[in-house]
């Protein structure tokens, strides 16, 4: 099964019938373009997502396909281990931001919660630690519904000036 475009949500009215067929997928892979995919039921599903599409990434719930008229084909981001942050003031949340950004990490707030989520990563929860910001450590699901930054791609570069004198 060739998919090409997502259908909806899960959650929209239009699916709330079908019965589902997941699809997993890693955090790290939900902004690919080309997936190759075995659904739960067996059904080999291949996604080649447009530039717009793949820009927005696959988000939890997102229907890609509705099989033989019955099956809502379905993705789950596979939750995995990540740092929740609880920011208690302005300078933290300040912080945090400059911290993520620098380093180009994937960065996740839940605006419910009030949470920042980032991947797993030692020498951030090192950082975290020294910075004497609270966190946890536990498994959760990056939908990238609620990414606010870091990319894959690094889009800038660094460079020094030379002289020759």
């Amino acid at each position: 099964m060739l998919i090409d475009h997502i259908l909806g949500n899960i959650n929209d009215e239009k699916f709330k019938n079908y019965p589902m067929d997941i699809v997993n997928i890693e955090w790290y892979d939900s902004k690919k373009k080309i997936h190759r995919l075995t659904s739960h039921k067996g059904r080999d599903v291949a996604v080649r997502l447009s530039d717009k599409e793949q820009q927005r990434g696959l988000w939890y719930g997102d229907v890609l396909a509705v099989a033989d008229d019955s099956d809502a084909i379905v993705v789950e981001i596979i939750p995995s281990k990540c740092l929740t942050v609880s920011c208690h003031s302005k300078l933290e949340i300040i912080t945090l931001c400059y911290e993520t950004g620098n380093r180009h990490a994937p960065f996740y707030y839940l605006p419910d919660n009030e949470e920042f989520i980032i991947p797993y990563d030692h020498p951030f929860e090192e950082l975290l630690k020294k910075l004497h910001i609270s966190f946890v450590i536990e498994n959760r699901r990056l939908d990238n519904h609620w990414r606010i930054g870091g990319s894959t791609v690094h889009n800038h570069h660094h460079t020094a000036e030379t002289t020759n004198e």
